[in-house]
């Protein structure tokens, strides 16, 4: 009983292709997640701007309502709702700042497993390929060889029936 040979060729198509597409993964997916980094990182920096402009116009507000000596309870309201939405401002600040901090942290994962995917991928087409290839050149000699005529392969038990 013959059994078929298995499709390797298909095999190391495969492989060779997917080893690709871990090499276009191990590129993207880190580069994606650093630039969602950077725009996070915009955003703090936008936060930051916005409360440093809050505090100047408490600063201002301050300055205001201590060079008149008696105080209204509107201003002193005023005052107490720039003091909240600076105090607010800055707690969002130190909460975006620590999640900032993780994000940077998992950069570093993601640029690690981009650089694993990498190589990971590298080997795999190469050695996809290589078989691939070598496979390939002997289907190619077996056809040249049938189209042309002759057996890719030698006669079994030959020399025995000529007598040798």
């Amino acid at each position: 009983m013959d059994i078929p040979s298995l499709p390797t060729d298909n095999l190391y198509k495969f492989a060779a292709l997917a080893g690709l597409l871990l090499i276009v993964l191990g590129l993207a997916y880190p580069s994606s997640k650093i630039f969602e980094i950077e725009l996070y990182q915009n955003e703090i920096d936008t936060d930051i701007a916005l409360a440093e402009a809050r505090a100047e116009a408490f600063r201002r507000l301050s300055d205001r309502l201590t060079e008149r000596s008696p105080v209204t309870r509107e201003q002193a309201d005023q005052f107490e709702v720039a003091r909240d939405a600076g105090f607010e401002g800055t707690a969002q600040i130190r909460e975006k700042s620590k999640r900032a901090r993780i994000l940077l942290d998992q950069a570093l994962f993601y640029f690690y497993v981009g650089i694993a995917l990498l190589v990971f991928g590298a080997i795999l087409s190469v050695w996809g390929f290589s078989n691939w290839l070598r496979l390939q050149r002997a289907a190619d000699a077996i056809m040249l060889n049938e189209l042309s005529g002759r057996s890719a392969f030698p006669p079994v038990g030959r020399h025995k029936a000529e007598g040798r």
